[in-house]
């Protein structure tokens, strides 16, 4: 998820003290992690009780109108905190999140050549294991994300700032070419 990544790095860039905000993008975080798990629960509870064989190209066949619903729905809510969560990192995350991929593994794709639906189911769950690993680092690392810039040093209290010396040298020469001095004008008699 190329949006969540810039999302960090968008929170990184925040200046210190903006630990509230920090704190509610990990609690996004949790929330699309706690999706994940919903969904898997979904995945596991086909896998329990698998049924019949469906269609072999069409996966929403093997698992059924009801789950494909349940896990759309689920997806629909963990896109929100999705989009939630980059659109309060920055405009740099928020305008691509609509590229990524679906939070959770959905049922609307054809099967693979040789793949059932049981084996869909596993590698739907092996997937959301991933993205609930994911998550959870995501969610410590927008906790610890800090400022990148250097804090400006403060000079003691009555004292001048250290000047800045300018570099004179033959570049500095050669940048400023200078002009002839002009003549004054001859005034005619």
């Amino acid at each position: 998820m190329y949006s969540l990544e810039r999302a960090v790095e968008q929170v990184s860039q925040w200046p210190s003290g903006k630990d509230k905000e920090r704190a509610r993008l990990a609690g996004l975080a949790d929330e699309m992690s706690s999706r994940c798990k919903e969904a898997k629960k979904v995945w596991e509870g086909y896998l329990a009780s698998p049924g019949a064989p469906g269609n072999p190209f069409a996966l929403m066949s093997w698992i059924g109108a009801a789950r494909t619903k349940q896990l759309h729905e689920i997806n629909l809510v963990a896109r929100d905190a999705l989009l939630r969560l980059t659109a309060a990192a920055g405009p740099g995350a928020g305008r691509i999140a609509d590229l990524d991929d679906d939070v959770i593994e959905m049922a609307y794709r054809q099967l693979q050549p040789g793949e059932t639906g049981t084996d869909a189911a596993k590698n739907a769950i092996a997937r959301l294991d991933e993205q609930i690993g994911y998550l959870g680092s995501l969610r410590q690392r927008l906790l610890t994300a800090k400022s990148k810039s250097a804090p400006a040093v403060k000079p003691a209290a009555g004292k001048k700032k250290p000047a800045v010396k300018k570099a004179v040298g033959k570049k500095a020469a050669a940048a400023k070419p200078k002009k002839p001095a002009k003549k004054p004008a001859k005034k005619p008699k």
